[in-house]
């Protein structure tokens, strides 16, 4: 048994706190300061007018009674070398909950895509908001914070009670129209930014104009702490990547901006509230996703929040699940919201700090293997950060069909067991897998196109209507394309039709998957169709599943389903893993790609990392039933037992066997626990 010393990178903890400045604080102070050297919290981010005390936009002095408050907790906790940064609960503000401007206030309130009011969001366009704001955040450095970090409302979407969120006020029209260099109204602006099909010029300049108004303010924000404390770094808090792009967020402009050359960003890190196991697959897909877009650097802090809190909310079972997964991705910290915001402190939940405890020594051992750069390996799910200037609507009705899926295939090939990583088409290397869903590849130069199709690629079927439409349809062996809706076409199963692949006769639902539409495409005669899609009566309605080999050399699979950024558990079965793995390592026959595929078992999320001397695969059991052994392939590895990490954070020889070793793919049987939501962390020898 190897033990774990010289740790390099020990698990920061940084505890989200709501002190409130009432009579209370003294006993709260105590409390919080025995907390965290019970817990090893490092770092205490303190909430200014959160959730139930959020008051609106506060004037200066009633802002200066939240920090008198905090000053003599961050007194308190120095002693303990515990430093002491800053969350205001809100810039714009979430949602306004029936909150009004107070008197002299006159900020422009924001306004949505129909022209609904909110009664207390503000546009950050508003040059009365802005001076307040500066100031306000200047008084937030005047107490020397470590770091002051702005929330997720800094954003145009999500402020109820708005429909999708802003802004469409007087203000961002007449900037428009400064821009077009004649009048225009709302109404037309959403409707042609909206249109459907290729998109009008309007789209990319409104989406610009966006952009440039929450980079503006960004610098002005930095400037302003800047000026009173220089030493006081800022970070940013967001949300779903997918939707940022319908805002033309420019994230290494904007994290620039605000942040400077110390860039600090906390990702969205739901579920909040207790879930499903296997919707984990989306919410750890949305993280990475998330941090792929991240400038290189970047010091990386993934949320966990349980609201609105105690075990009512969420398990110490999924909120160390989170705190692990967060740990083996390699960040740098982690952001806790364990307690609520009205002031009851950290004695109404005393499970999360026994977690903390008994956890600790695990994650340190998890963090100290980042010693150096790792790589994750997987199938490569490719990305757009501008896919909303390029994506066509079909209604042109709402600012959510700016969305696109661009994490379909992660979702769902976690599922399936197999590991993946997200990726650009310009990182994409030709012995890669590359998985794309959605209409991102509108974004896509036909340049990048054709050097995707000259590799491996996996297809939904949204993908393969959007390149066929494009022109790559030979390229993807599909001579036609078209929707066909459930009620018309009356499709019900897929069944296996080539015995040589895999077993015939094999069949899956269709109409659950698809319960709106799917694909119905007629293939070039040298695809190889592996299932066909039936009506219940037998009559074939189209192709299913199918391989292509194009002129240039790469390699095709594609599936007529669509596959979005949610789970579609009807997508899964043991049928569906072994037909996609088969497919994959098609696709790798090749290859090294050094992808992980968890054979014969449900919902195992594999994380695989490659360091210079090492390799770490995490297996993530994302169901409620025990797993007593674990079956996995994969390539570029040493084909000899590995160390499997304990939970006292010891390393040990694993039970374990090598199966096979069929030219570079190892098959590997492990004979060890995974309980449920639990997690099973592997250390092999590189070749």
């Amino acid at each position: 048994m190897s033990s774990n010393k010289n740790v390099k990178k020990a698990t920061h903890l940084m505890l989200r706190y709501t002190l409130l400045p009432d009579n209370s604080r003294e006993e709260r102070i105590r409390e919080l300061v025995k907390f965290c050297v019970d817990t090893g919290i490092g770092e205490v981010i303190f909430f200014i007018n959160a959730e139930e005390f959020n008051d609106g936009h506060l004037t200066l002095d009633e802002t200066r009674i939240w920090l008198d408050a905090i000053s003599e907790a961050k007194e308190a906790l120095s002693e303990i070398d515990v430093s002491t940064s800053l969350n205001p609960w809100h810039t714009l503000l979430h949602g306004d909950r029936g909150r009004k401007l107070r008197e002299n206030q006159n900020f422009q309130l924001m306004v949505d895509p129909y022209g609904n009011m909110s009664t207390c969001c503000v546009c950050p366009l508003c040059p009365e908001w802005r001076k307040y704001i500066k100031e306000i955040f200047k008084l937030y450095a005047s107490i020397k914070p470590k770091i002051i970090f702005v929330d997720d409302d800094f954003r145009y979407h999500n402020h109820a009670p708005l429909i999708w969120g802003g802004c469409f006020c007087p203000i961002h029209i007449e900037k428009f129209s400064e821009v077009l260099g004649k009048r225009v109204t709302r109404e037309e602006v959403v409707r042609k930014v909206l249109k459907p099909g290729k998109p009008h010029p309007y789209r990319r300049l409104w989406l610009n104009l966006f952009h440039e108004g929450l980079k503006s303010l960004a610098e002005e924000l930095h400037d302003a702490v800047k000026s009173v404390s220089n030493e006081t770094k800022i970070g940013l808090m967001c949300s779903d990547p997918t939707v940022h792009a319908a805002e033309g967020r420019n994230w290494n402009e904007l994290i620039k901006a605000l942040c400077g050359d110390k860039p600090i960003v906390r990702p969205h890190g739901g579920p909040y509230t207790e879930a499903s196991p296997p919707h984990w697959h989306s919410a750890f897909a949305l993280l990475m996703h998330t941090i792929a877009l991240l400038p290189k650097g970047t010091y990386i802090c993934p949320e966990i929040e349980n609201f609105p809190f105690t075990r009512f909310s969420k398990s110490v079972t999924q909120t160390s699940l989170q705190i692990t997964f967060s740990q083996l991705i390699g960040s740098n910290g982690v952001t806790l919201d364990l307690f609520d915001f009205m002031g009851n402190g950290v004695s109404m939940e005393p499970k999360y700090g026994e977690m903390l405890i008994k956890g600790r020594a695990y994650w340190d051992a998890i963090g100290s293997e980042h010693s150096g750069q790792g790589e994750m390996k997987g199938v490569k799910v490719i990305f757009n950060p501008e896919s909303s200037y390029h994506t066509r609507t079909e209604r042109g009705e709402s600012w959510e069909e700016l969305y696109t899926q661009d994490r379909g295939w992660a979702v769902h090939l976690s599922s399936l067991g197999v590991s993946y990583a997200f990726s650009t088409i310009n990182d994409l290397s030709r012995d890669e897998l590359a998985a794309i869903s959605g209409k991102m590849v509108y974004s896509l130069s036909h340049e990048d196109i054709r050097k995707l199709l000259r590799g491996r690629v996996l297809l939904d079927g949204q993908a393969i209507r959007s390149l066929s439409e494009m022109g790559f349809g030979e390229l993807i062996g599909v001579k036609e394309a078209n929707w066909l809706n459930q009620r018309e076409a009356v499709y019900s199963f897929e069944e296996m039709i080539d015995g040589d692949f895999m077993q015939k006769g094999l069949r899956m639902t269709a109409q659950l998957v698809a319960p709106d539409r799917l694909l119905g495409y007629k293939l070039m005669n040298d695809c190889r169709v592996i299932s066909e899609i039936y009506t219940a009566k037998r009559t074939r309605v189209t192709s299913g599943l199918y391989l292509f080999k194009n002129k240039l050399g790469g390699k095709v699979v594609g599936i007529p389903y669509v596959l979005e950024n949610r789970l579609n558990v009807a997508f899964l079965n043991y049928i569906r893993q072994e037909g996609i793995q088969r497919c994959l390592k098609w696709l790798e026959s090749d290859i090294e790609s050094g992808i992980v595929l968890v054979k014969g078992e449900p919902h195992i999320l594999p994380v695989r990392i490659d360091f210079e001397e090492k390799i770490i695969i995490g297996l993530f059991n994302l169901t409620s039933d025990s797993v007593d052994s674990i079956l996995f392939e994969t390539s570029r590895l040493k084909p000899s037992s590995p160390l499997i990490l304990e939970k006292d954070g010891s390393w040990r020889k694993a039970r374990a066997e090598i199966l096979t070793k069929r030219g570079i793919h190892t098959r590997i049987l492990v004979k060890e626990d995974i309980w449920p939501q639990s997690e099973m962390i592997l250390k092999f020898q590189k070749p």
